[in-house]
């Protein structure tokens, strides 16, 4: 940084409480900074941009990690160009070593270092830079990132200069760890709203199908699903009916449809039935379960997720997920997929009370009319008539018949449905064949 006549002219010692003074006034806006809310990448360009006006530095880069990699976030100056690689693996390179060690780095002569990659070797050399200064970004025991600042100056970096990059460095981790939590509040809130949205469908949907189709949708929005299936449970067929599906895309849709009942013990979904246990699985290439393999070639689904539905002591059915990404439940997702699956079981079971509620209505409307019909004035033949179609439309069956007793003999009397083509026309004696039994001893 090259000082005028007038700074000339200030002792050093005062030169460098007024430079002292500039920094921290610098940081103390940095602060300010943080305190607002605004994207990740704005921030941290900002951070980058103060701390190469305090080290006299047209390049500046904040690095941040995601999982093994060191991703370009930030920058200030030509930073973008003398950081050709947007992503680095931890350990490569220069601000790959600050990130795999935890400390900070400084290098006199960037260039001629072997651990610098041959692309940023060139852009160093294209851009005139000497020094290397790499600060971690460290909260806890954390490495969040590296900040990355490069110099013309051939007596590259003081200590001093380390001391500032190290501020802004804890600058920064702070502002990806206050941008990491607005995040998880900002992702919370929405799934509370979709929480909500289902529960008020739940309440307000005429049918069941509704109400399925909502725990599916609210699943694929709240957990990044590709796929979300309710499967209720058909005990008598001991199989399981897709009631309620959300694909994401028209191809994945369509691959679905051939795969509508599964049955108890059968494919992925099937076994979670019997055990009544969830099961997570990251990466369901090689599981042989799998029914319909091109879920996993045509549609590139990876991760799975199947959670019974239960009602009591009862499993009712099955909530299925399916994932484009190696899958690993988190804490939060159990939590929330636990909330679906009970919403999802309470509606199963409140279709079945539905079912119940309307078979039970048309057995007292059949009984109704059956009374109405011993309350009219007609022949015995009419009134068993109606009795015998009554019977079978309230048990389901398709051959309803009457013997009446004579003497010692049964006879036929009415008949509904294919019951002529079942029942025998000839006399029954009493205690002859099951009816004959019936009528000798007076119990069903």
């Amino acid at each position: 940084m090259s000082l005028s006549a007038t700074e000339q002219s200030v002792p050093e010692p005062l030169r460098q409480l007024l430079s002292h003074r500039e920094r921290l006034e610098r940081l103390l806006e940095t602060s300010r900074e943080l305190s607002k809310i605004q994207p990740r990448e704005s921030l941290l360009a900002k951070i980058a941009e103060a701390c190469g006006h305090l080290l006299d530095s047209d390049s500046v880069g904040i690095r941040v990690r995601e999982e093994d990699d060191l991703v370009l976030a930030g920058a200030y100056g030509d930073a973008r160009a003398a950081m050709p690689t947007p992503r680095l693996k931890i350990g490569e390179s220069l601000s790959g070593t600050v990130a795999a060690t935890g400390e900070p780095l400084i290098v006199s002569d960037a260039a001629r270092d072997p651990r610098m990659t041959p692309a940023h070797r060139e852009a160093y050399r294209r851009g005139g830079y000497k020094a290397f200064l790499g600060v971690p970004l460290i909260l806890g025991p954390q490495v969040l990132g590296v900040l990355s600042i490069r110099t013309r100056r051939a007596q590259g970096f003081s200590s001093e200069d380390l001391a500032v990059a190290t501020a802004f460095a804890a600058q920064a981790a702070i502002a990806l760890e206050n941008a990491h939590l607005y995040r998880q509040a900002e992702e919370r809130a929405d799934k509370l709203r979709a929480l909500s949205t289902l529960t008020r469908v739940m309440t307000q949907a005429e049918n069941s199908p509704q109400v399925f189709e909502a725990v599916a949708r609210a699943a694929a929005t709240l957990l990044g699903a590709a796929l979300a299936r309710v499967w209720v449970a058909d005990p008598e067929a001991r199989v399981l009916r897709d009631q309620g599906t959300v694909a994401v895309g028209p191809q994945l849709a369509r691959l679905v449809t051939e795969s509508p009942v599964i049955r108890y013990g059968e494919g992925l979904v099937g076994p979670i039935v019997d055990s009544g246990i969830a099961e997570y699985i990251p990466d369901i290439s090689n599981d042989p379960r799998l029914l319909n393999r091109r879920l996993l070639t045509d549609a590139g689904l990876t991760g799975f997720a199947g959670l019974p539905l239960i009602s009591g002591d009862t499993v009712v059915g099955v909530l299925a997920l399916f994932f484009r990404r190696l899958w690993h439940a988190t804490a939060e997702d159990r939590e929330l997929m636990g909330l679906l699956v009970d919403q999802a079981a309470i509606s199963v079971h409140n279709a079945g009370l539905l079912r119940a509620l309307k078979s039970r209505q048309g057995q007292l409307e059949t009984l109704l009319d059956v009374s109405c019909q011993l309350s009219k004035i007609q022949s015995l033949d009419g009134v068993l008539e109606h009795i015998a179609e009554a019977c079978g439309r309230v048990l389901k069956s398709n051959s309803v018949g009457f013997r009446l007793v004579e003497g010692d003999d049964l006879v036929v009397g009415a008949e509904w449905g294919d019951s002529a083509e079942v029942m025998s026309r000839r006399p029954l004696k009493v205690g002859e064949s099951l009816l004959g039994l019936v009528a000798q001893s007076g119990e069903p």
